[in-house]
């Protein structure tokens, strides 16, 4: 469903409905990943950074997530 909001030009529904999971589901990586993509898509760095680091929490070992975050905090 935030996949839907999001293309369809609704991200801050999709925001919205991905942080309400992120309550229920705190230990979701995918739920905080996706968190993370929302706000880097709309160049909120210092948002895109804390999401993804949530999920760093759960998951330090994803190379995927340390990417993001290098190039996030690189610039």
């Amino acid at each position: 469903a935030s996949a839907t909001l999001a293309a369809s030009g609704n991200v801050d529904a999709a925001i919205a409905l991905l942080e309400l999971n992120a309550e229920f589901f705190p230990r979701s990586v995918q739920v905080l990943r996706g968190l993370g993509d929302l706000h880097r898509g709309r160049r909120d760095t210092a948002k895109a950074i804390e999401w993804y680091e949530k999920a760093l929490q759960i998951q330090p070992n994803n190379q995927q997530l340390q990417r993001l975050v290098q190039q996030l905090k690189s610039g």
